[in-house]
């Protein structure tokens, strides 16, 4: 449950040890951290070494196992699933009200993230006891493609906002591409050391503005 950060050099700070399982982490609009504990669903905002609960998730979706920020409202959109159901939900960053955006057929959800260039959210879920899917949803809830991963699970997604490449990774160290439209495979290899387990993946430098404090008119 702790919270690292590395800076560009490499060096490593503790951030917090408040949270006991996160299983998921995302850059607020503020330059502070949102992070999803799966244990007790609840939401923690991180800014700087103070770690507060923000919000405790409803039991009504099962387990909670991904997150992201929605670019273009601020919301924040969660990624849970239960016996046969996975959900994305929408949870309003003033109210903190939560809303089912889509329900997709599938064992789990890995990873979700939002494309700047469609607002759509691609996610990472396990549909079979077989194959794994990169699923395109778009903002009103509906699958608008996917591309099954036989015999692997996609552990983690990802998009690179400047170019809305969109890349995912398996649990036995396989990196996959998409284009923005998801209609097709780019490209995709085995990283070193090849079946290294791949539990998150990020691009660097993918941003285009950061803005460190509010109002503050930093860019």
């Amino acid at each position: 449950g702790n919270i690292y950060r590395y800076d560009k050099a490499g060096a490593q700070y503790t951030m917090t040890t408040v949270t006991s399982n996160a299983v998921a982490i995302g850059v607020d609009q503020d330059g502070s951290h949102m992070i999803l504990n799966g244990s007790n669903r609840t939401i923690y905002r991180l800014s700087g070494t103070s770690c507060t609960a923000w919000l405790t998730l409803p039991t009504t979706y099962g387990t909670y196992n991904a997150l992201c920020r929605d670019g273009y409202r601020g919301d924040w959109i969660v990624g849970a699933y239960t016996s046969g159901a996975v959900y994305l939900l929408r949870v309003d960053r003033l109210s903190k009200s939560v809303s089912v955006v889509a329900k997709l057929p599938g064992l789990g959800i890995q990873g979700v993230d939002w494309i700047p260039q469609t607002g759509e959210y691609v996610i990472a879920y396990q549909y079979s006891t077989t194959y794994a899917r990169i699923g395109f949803v778009t903002s009103s809830g509906t699958l608008r493609t996917s591309t099954n991963i036989v015999g692997r699970t996609m552990e983690a997604v990802t998009v690179d906002q400047k170019r809305g490449r969109v890349f995912a990774a398996s649990s036995n160290g396989w990196l996959y591409e998409w284009s923005t439209k998801g209609s097709h495979v780019l490209s995709s290899h085995a990283l070193t050391p090849t079946g290294a387990s791949i539990s998150g993946i990020d691009v660097w430098d993918d941003q285009n503005v950061s803005l460190r404090t509010y109002q503050s008119g930093a860019t």
